[in-house]
């Protein structure tokens, strides 16, 4: 695929749930709104969908690359599949995750 490979499209599930669990949660409460307009529920979910996204994706991308055999050349042939989305794997997505929750709250 051009945006995702493999499991790549549930890291915008995982923060879309996330969001809207707490936006939900928050709103119940406090007050309804609560959440859009505070910054601070906005960066607590990306921090918070950054761990499953993180562990999810360590977890199906640690045996993402085999090397096989081809019997015409006896060379190794290396096979990569990866969980990605816009050709970042999946785990490196839960750090992109901290560093934009981390400039929400501040800005």
């Amino acid at each position: 695929m051009l945006i995702w490979r493999g499991y790549g499209f549930t890291v915008p599930l995982i923060v879309l749930s996330v969001c809207l669990v707490l936006q939900y949660s928050l709103d119940a409460m406090f007050y309804k709104g609560y959440y859009t307009f505070s910054k601070w529920p906005v960066s607590v979910a990306l921090f918070i969908a950054a761990i499953p996204v993180w562990f999810l994706g360590k977890k199906i991308n640690e045996n993402a690359e085999r090397i096989l055999l081809d019997t015409k050349t006896n060379q190794e042939v290396k096979i990569v599949n990866t969980h990605s989305l816009f050709w970042l794997r999946m785990e490196y997505w839960a750090l992109i995750l901290v560093v934009v929750g981390i400039i929400n709250f501040v800005h």
